[in-house]
């Protein structure tokens, strides 16, 4: 819980020890830029801030922040203010998740689809998709040259049975 106007930690439960590596006494009645990478960091969130809460009360970010040790992590932070019965804003409560692992995973998607695109593109096989009315969904280049189109795009869309020959259109629907 941190004062609005100092930010200044009024309040903390043991997850910042676990997250910070600061234990309560560390960090009750300090500012909260000792967790900001920097003092430029520290000040953009406070841009980002304050403009957010007094337009919906509530602000969401991702941002990085800074542990006792010095490393820095990314994180996921929701600050929701509190206020009075006259409505003025007494305090935030500041939620702050560590996203490494979510982060981690996401680059680790991001590589995998970037290994299979190399490798769908790449090939010389016909790769194409169609949906349940049997159009295509997803071909690839050597499966749109197959059939006389300049690219993927010109093909998506298009009837699959239409390339097929008709002695054979039977057996290709049994198949769906």
């Amino acid at each position: 819980v941190v004062e609005p106007t100092t930010r200044t930690i009024i309040a903390c439960n043991a997850a910042v020890e676990h997250l910070f590596g600061y234990a309560e006494k560390d960090v009750i009645g300090r500012t909260t830029e000792f967790m900001h990478v920097d003092r430029s960091r520290f000040d953009r969130f406070g841009q980002e801030l304050f403009p957010a809460l007094d337009a919906a009360g509530m602000f969401h970010t991702e941002f990085q922040m800074r542990r006792k040790d010095g490393s820095v992590f990314p994180t996921e932070n929701t600050v929701t203010e509190i206020k009075d019965d006259l409505g003025r804003r007494t305090s935030v409560v500041s939620v702050v998740r560590d996203i490494t692992e979510r982060k981690r995973a996401k680059e680790a998607l991001r590589e995998s689809e970037n290994r299979l695109r190399t490798i769908v593109e790449g090939t010389q096989a016909l790769l194409m998709s169609v949906d349940a009315d049997g159009h295509f969904t997803y071909a690839n280049d050597a499966a749109a040259r197959a059939v006389g189109y300049a690219s993927p795009e010109d093909l998506i869309g298009k009837a699959y049975l239409h390339f097929v020959h008709p002695e054979d259109r039977q057996r290709v629907l049994d198949t769906f």
